[in-house]
């Protein structure tokens, strides 16, 4: 089988994965940081998929109110970690478990038995609620005096294709969480040059 992907390449040298169509990609794309974040990256991920609407066309359109539900704010891009969003578009951020109350148990239980409040979703919205991007990430303490409050190399962006495969895909979740090790084993890195089509 062979094994295809795009990895993001900015003009910083900031990489960001561009997940496609198949988990086996997923895997080996993402090399050894998916074996310390997977558990809590996919559950948070599996929650924002059912949570979305997605239609026949693979709009992904916004289903809370982003200023607020399930701890969710503005994101502000201050550190420029992501290209600037066009006229009419925000980013926002999800997943901080002390702020999200509403989150269910599978998430935030995840979250604090494996790296800690640290996984995030970003993603970009228009007025209309229509989302054309979304990033997994992993957040930073203030603390970690890190500069920044999310880690460049570890932001993947997600498409729809991966969405829809995480919706109600329960079974194929806990197949890659028993084999990560093995997959890490078989990792496989390739890029190609950043093109405005992931923009």
């Amino acid at each position: 089988m062979k094994i295809q992907f795009k990895l993001q390449k900015r003009k910083t040298k900031k990489q960001q994965l561009y997940f496609s169509n198949t988990f086996l990609e997923l895997l080996s794309s993402s090399g050894f940081i998916w074996f310390r974040y997977s558990r809590c990256w996919l559950k948070l991920l599996r929650w924002f998929a059912n949570t979305v609407s997605i239609d026949n066309r693979g709009n992904v359109r916004l289903t809370f109110e982003p200023e607020s539900d399930y701890g969710s704010h503005h994101y502000g891009n201050f550190e420029g970690m992501l290209n600037p969003p066009p006229w009419g578009y925000k980013y926002y951020t999800v997943g901080n478990i002390p702020t999200s109350a509403s989150l269910p148990s599978y998430v935030v239980n995840s979250q604090r038995n494996t790296v800690g409040n640290s996984a995030r979703i970003l993603l970009r919205v228009n007025e209309g609620r229509q989302i054309d991007q979304v990033f997994i990430t992993q957040h930073y303490d203030e603390y970690e005096n890190q500069g920044s409050s999310y880690d460049p190399e570890q932001t993947f962006r997600i498409t729809t294709n991966f969405l829809r495969q995480l919706r109600n895909g329960n079974g194929t979740c806990h197949i890659i969480l028993r084999n990560m090790q093995l997959w890490c084993l078989l990792i496989v890195i390739m890029t190609t040059p950043f093109s405005k089509e992931f923009l």
